[in-house]
């Protein structure tokens, strides 16, 4: 979670009074675990939020929402994620052959629903989606160039 907004160190006891970082790991770690099973509803409700935050196309935060460089990577983005799911629906006999890859996206996803969700650890999932969304642009690359380059033939996909 963030700081501030999901947890605050003032409920661990004995975390700010510990100088040893196995220790101070070991109280998060507990606190954790008591907290789950006291607020399991609540749990689940912030896995779910952590979930948003992780597949959000901006992050999270104010101030690098209103910077440039969010922009431009959420418009970059946005057709890789839609050729994935083309290419999800599209090709279906062959699904099979996505299972690895499908996952670890799922793995990873949960991780963070766990753990901590943002935007930065979705990074490594992101050339793996260009890989499931390879097909459905390749499809597309074809339609463009076959409207431009006519009487030249294309490779079907």
């Amino acid at each position: 979670g963030i700081y501030g907004i999901d947890y605050d160190l003032k409920n661990v006891d004995g975390y700010h009074n510990s100088d040893s970082a196995i220790k101070k790991n070991r109280l998060l770690r507990d606190a954790a675990i008591k907290y789950i099973r006291q607020e399991p509803k609540r749990f689940f409700e912030m896995a779910l939020v952590k979930f948003f935050r992780f597949w959000r196309l901006t992050p999270y935060t104010p101030l690098v929402q209103q910077n440039s460089m969010a922009f431009i990577t959420t418009l970059s983005l946005i057709p890789i994620i839609l050729s994935a799911f083309v290419t999800l629906i599209t090709k279906r006999k062959v699904f099979k052959q996505f299972t690895p890859i499908l996952g670890f996206v799922v793995y990873l996803t949960m991780v963070h629903m766990v753990t901590l969700a943002s935007v930065r650890y979705r990074y490594p999932l992101e050339p793996l989606l260009i890989v499931i969304a390879a097909p459905s642009i390749t499809i597309i690359w074809n339609l463009i160039l076959g409207k431009f380059m006519t009487g030249r033939v294309l490779k079907k996909t």
